[in-house]
């Protein structure tokens, strides 16, 4: 199995990885929301 957060690029697909790890079903997206948010916070965007 790869490592999708081997493949170019980089930044972009170890973003996409995290988010995948992040529960977020229907009607219960806070986690999602709040790590979203934080990173572009974070990267001033």
């Amino acid at each position: 199995m790869s490592d999708i957060r081997k493949l170019e690029p980089k930044q972009l697909w170890n973003f996409f990885h995290e988010i995948t790890q992040i529960p977020h079903p229907s009607k219960k997206e806070q986690k999602i929301v709040n790590f979203i948010v934080k990173f572009f916070k974070e990267h001033k965007l």
